[in-house]
């Protein structure tokens, strides 16, 4: 599935290159692309 059909929303689970977190945030750029914010839970 090609980046354009995928679709996040907050409290989906998305893998970043250190680690998987859950997606609290997505916002629109002015280019047309989109941020993330990925909350990762630390072990204690």
């Amino acid at each position: 599935m090609a980046m354009t059909e995928t679709f996040f929303n907050p409290g989906d689970k998305a893998a970043t290159p250190r680690t998987v977190g859950t997606v609290v945030d997505v916002r629109p750029t002015p280019f047309g692309q989109f941020i993330f914010g990925v909350e990762t839970a630390q072990e204690r």
